[in-house]
């Protein structure tokens, strides 16, 4: 799938009917190796809200579109119960047709990198959020009720920090090779050390490659690492290639729809055709 931020660059929050027409756009890409049919959320709340359910939800039951949800700032108790809240109240709303689009939650990304959250909290959570799917909602019906077996649930982090929460059912790491600095001639190099980093480190449990990807543009470059199609190209043939139909992959992004970070931009997607940048060919 494709990881989907909450908010366009220009900070104004993505609607239901952007959300929609991304899913489809998504699940239609010409010559696409798979079907790009499920969804990695940052957040479950809609933009500019304190805690109502995020329009992604609805845009996903109405593409049939699975969701890896992402629980935000689990270092922020105010933050996190608020994230919560919106998963809570998106269940009460949309029951069973949201639950079995539901193939993981990911209790935080990248809060240990950012060293916002510790190991051991995001840890406690996630034992917490296990514990909720045996009891009630804030509101009638149960998670139980609504999932035959509670969603798998872990974290996701930088490589170096992908492992430090225990007790999680996958391992959800980011692999970036472009930050890194390494060039596009050693990015298979640099992406299977990465993966092996964690593997050595995963006692068993299944990886999840929550981010990966290589910009298109950028104001400079990343030591070795340069950003264009080209480079867009040749990542997406020989690493994203290797991946897709094999393990669990969410490609960062469809289109550029997070924060302008540095002037890069990692959209697979030219915003004035619509159409891909590059040959999706495998």
């Amino acid at each position: 799938g494709f990881n989907y931020g909450a908010f366009w660059p220009n900070q104004t929050g993505k609607t239901y009917d952007d959300f929609l027409r991304q899913f489809k756009l998504a699940q239609n890409l010409p010559n696409a190796p798979v079907r790009f049919d499920s969804a990695h959320l940052f957040t479950c709340i809609q933009f500019g809200t304190q805690n109502e359910p995020i329009s992604a939800f609805k845009a996903a039951i109405d593409t049939n579109t699975s969701l890896l949800l992402g629980l935000w700032g689990p270092g922020n108790e105010t933050a996190f119960t608020n994230e919560l809240s919106a998963l809570d109240n998106a269940l009460t709303q949309y029951g069973k047709d949201l639950s079995n689009l539901i193939i993981g939650v990911s209790v935080g990304g990248e809060d240990i990198h950012r060293k916002e959250a510790a190991a051991d909290d995001i840890g406690q959570k996630i034992q917490n959020l296990k514990a909720t799917f045996s009891s009630t909602l804030q509101r009638s019906s149960s998670y139980s009720a609504l999932f035959s077996k509670p969603p798998p649930i872990g974290h996701s982090d930088i490589v170096p920090f992908a492992t430090d929460v225990k007790d999680v059912d996958f391992i959800g790491t980011t692999v970036y090779p472009y930050w890194n600095n390494d060039s596009i001639v050693r990015a298979v190099q640099s992406f299977s050390e990465s993966l092996s980093q964690v593997q050595s480190r995963a006692n068993g449990t299944e990886i999840w490659i929550t981010e990966t990807g290589w910009p298109v543009a950028s104001q400079a470059d990343q030591g070795a690492a340069k950003a264009g199609v080209a480079e867009l190209q040749k990542y997406w043939r020989d690493v994203g290639c290797t991946l897709f139909g094999k393990v669990n992959t969410w490609w960062f992004e469809l289109e550029q729809d997070t924060d302008d970070h540095e002037g890069i931009n990692w959209s697979i997607v030219d915003p004035q055709t619509g159409q891909p940048r590059i040959d999706l060919t495998c």
